[in-house]
């Protein structure tokens, strides 16, 4: 086993629990280069974190923990097994330093400027977990007919491209059912961005996490 350190940058909902994932960094809180993402997953049947066990995690918490195998699944190459005993947080990461994880040169988000991947289109990719920053974003609510509750999603412009993705953070949407206008006066958002599990054929596109 090997012990691991990532900056906490989503700890979103998933069916069954929690979706864990980060950045690595060093013993002094740095980010290590070329950047590298962690996802510690479980032997559930999505990899799933059980909630109880991360539910008090936060948003740039500095997180360690041992890692028992890699445990890569498809594009998800940055999935981990660990030893859930191990979990504990040792600081926090700077707010103002989030610019150092940000990856403003990529051109498509995971390969389209669409919502979602093709399944076969997804085998190609190698990677599901990204990070980004823009000053154009909008929060809204859809209704579908499916549904009791609205979808609450996000508008956002990056690059030349426009995109409008569903949001799982726990933690924003709570401060948004409870203050709508919490992002009014706010100039850029950091969004931690990941590829979700196959869903009638396809891998939708997911806000992992909204930092502002």
């Amino acid at each position: 086993m090997s012990q691991i350190r990532i900056v906490c940058l989503a700890n979103s909902y998933k069916e069954g629990g929690r979706c864990v994932a980060g950045i690595k960094v060093d013993e002094s809180g740095n980010p290590e280069k070329p950047i590298k993402w962690i996802r510690p997953v479980c032997a559930t049947t999505e990899g799933e974190i059980p909630t109880q066990l991360v539910q008090n995690l936060c948003p740039l918490d500095i997180i360690q923990f041992e890692k028992t195998a890699d445990a890569p699944k498809v594009f998800q190459t940055e999935n981990i097994l660990f030893d859930e005993k191990s979990l504990q947080i040792n600081g926090k990461f700077k707010q103002d330093k989030l610019n150092e994880l940000c990856n403003q040169r990529q051109f498509l988000l995971f390969g389209n400027k669409t919502k979602a991947v093709e399944q076969e289109e997804a085998k190609k990719l190698n990677h599901s977990l990204t990070m980004l920053y823009t000053e154009h974003f909008k929060v809204y609510e859809h209704q579908y007919e499916d549904k009791v509750r609205p979808q609450i999603r996000l508008r956002f412009s990056f690059d030349i491209y426009s995109y409008d993705f569903p949001i799982t953070d726990p933690v924003f949407l709570s401060n948004y059912q409870q203050n709508k206008q919490l992002l009014s006066g706010v100039e850029k958002i950091y969004l931690t961005l990941s590829l979700g599990r196959l869903h009638e054929g396809r891998h939708y596109k997911l806000v992992a996490c909204i930092l502002y």
